[in-house]
């Protein structure tokens, strides 16, 4: 948590040397998870998602621009919500729905090109999470992951709209929880996100 802010302040001090923005930033997504490389027990046959869960974000973002170039820097809260389906081996036993909702703080730190009204955006995003002990991540969620997003969107006067993809570049959870027992896997979040801002100053 100490290493986001530390470079979301570093971010800010670039200020000094280009044109800066700061504001408001909040938006929505379908959430879907990946569960790889799972290692349990072999009554477990596949794992199946639904539709996508909608999930939501909220929180500022600072960003410098130079000519058509921009780095924008966004530090919010996420709640993602997200479940999968065990399906198993034996015929008379029903899939089990298991809970992989959790939350985070995220630090993506976006290079943009704005061409007219239209911005393409794409970088690296840390993230700090925390969860629900209740659901099936228990404490197997790592305390810190790394991903990316890629985007496009508008910018109409002091308001941005960005339709970006994201993913994992590594996993979040090393574990999941089954019926109080926890198994080795490779747990992954991507979203479709739907984002909006509107500048402060």
């Amino acid at each position: 948590m100490k290493k986001i802010l530390f470079a979301f302040s570093i971010l800010l001090s670039l200020s000094a040397s280009a044109q800066f923005d700061f504001g408001l930033r909040a938006g929505a997504s379908l959430s879907n998870p990946r569960i790889e490389n799972f290692k349990g027990i072999t009554t477990i046959s596949d794992f199946q998602y639904d539709a996508s869960e909608l999930s939501y974000q909220a929180g500022v973002y600072a960003r410098v621009k130079l000519l058509a170039f921009f780095v924008q820097g966004e530090l919010y809260f996420t709640k993602i919500n997200q479940s999968a389906k065990a399906s198993f081996t034996a015929l008379n036993v029903p899939p089990k729905t298991i809970d992989l909702s959790y939350s985070r703080i995220d630090l993506p730190i976006l290079l943009g090109l704005k061409i007219g009204p239209i911005r393409i955006v794409g970088g690296p995003m840390f993230s700090s999470n925390f969860n629900d002990v209740s659901g099936n991540l228990n404490n197997d969620l790592k305390a810190a992951s790394l991903g990316y997003q890629v985007g496009i969107g508008a910018e109409f006067s002091k308001l941005f709209v960005d339709l970006r993809y994201e993913s994992g570049l590594g996993n979040m959870a090393n574990a999941v929880l089954i019926d109080n027992s926890s198994y080795q896997s490779d747990i992954r979040t991507n979203q479709i996100m739907l984002c909006l801002g509107f500048e402060l100053f």
